[in-house]
């Protein structure tokens, strides 16, 4: 079930989980103060992780990481091979492997 964000002119925002179906109707801190009950306004949220921005040194580093990652999986999977260089090229690369034996 997912949680939603809510706001309460009494009591600012608040959040609470349940089901899609279920419409809050009464906002539980005003019910619980015994104050008058006010049906609260269910705000708009994203329901994303969020951007995580690199630079500098923290970029480097990602970047060589990642083209490392990406030269094992390409030298153990000659599929993933012919697609980074090339159907041509893989081919020609081959045919040379193997007149060269």
């Amino acid at each position: 079930m997912p949680t939603y964000l809510y706001e309460c002119e009494t009591h600012g925002e608040f959040e609470e989980y349940h089901s899609i179906r279920t419409k809050l109707e009464e906002c539980p801190q005003c019910k619980e103060a015994n104050l008058p009950v006010k049906a609260p306004k269910r705000l708009i949220t994203g329901n994303s992780k969020g951007v995580v921005i690199l630079s500098g040194h923290e970029l480097t580093a990602k970047t060589k990481e990642d083209i490392h990652k990406l030269k094992q999986e390409v030298y153990t999977d000659s599929k993933k091979y012919a697609n980074i260089v090339g159907e041509d090229r893989y081919h020609n690369i081959q045919t040379k492997m193997d007149r060269d034996k």
